[in-house]
């Protein structure tokens, strides 16, 4: 019995090797702009740059032979920058409760603001990977804190998480609206 190889060969046979080419070209160009998307000099990743790339990347509604294996394939890669933010976040606020942490076994009590805090001699505290600011701290009446960044919907309305209303259990944050919440000990 023989089997068909699927591969290189079997879009050979699909598509002429001319459209495969133009296909690889533009998955190429969008994966060097996918990496040009954090701002290394001021470390940030805005979320008005991703949804800029993603807009203009999509925006073309007619999906031709040249183009629509590009665009299929680009599909699960619109949202590494979020998670690469989100990730990046959730380190740099473990750096700052860590330094919090600190703060609160040396004086007795948590600092009123973040200025307090004395980083490593020759560092800054991380800032805000969204938007470049220092991350916003609000310092609880029981003595607890909330660490929060704005998140990828860029907008500061106090530290609200929403939970994704997809998760029937709703124990899942929506990591698109919201903000990304490091909540200090209780």
């Amino acid at each position: 019995m023989q089997t068909l190889r699927v591969g290189k060969h079997l879009i050979d046979y699909v598509f002429p090797v001319g459209w495969i080419d133009c296909n690889e070209s533009a998955h190429l160009r969008f994966l060097l702009k996918l990496m040009m998307l954090p701002d290394v000099n001021d470390q940030t990743l805005r979320a008005d740059r991703a949804h800029h790339l993603f807009d203009g990347y999509m925006s073309n509604p007619l999906l031709m032979p040249w183009n629509i294996l590009s665009s299929t394939a680009s599909q699960p890669f619109f949202y590494i920058p979020r998670n690469f933010a989100v990730d990046q976040t959730i380190a740099n606020e473990s750096v700052i409760a860590c330094l919090l942490e600190r703060y609160r076994l040396a004086n007795g009590r948590y600092p009123d603001s973040l200025n307090k805090l004395a980083p490593p001699s020759g560092t800054n505290l991380p800032h805000d990977v969204t938007d470049g600011q220092p991350y916003h701290f609000l310092l609880k009446p029981n003595g607890s804190y909330l660490l929060y960044s704005i998140g990828w919907n860029e907008k500061d309305d106090g530290g609200l998480v929403v939970l994704d209303k997809d998760d029937p259990q709703h124990h899942r944050i929506d990591y698109d609206q919201g903000y990304w919440v490091w909540f200090g000990p209780k």
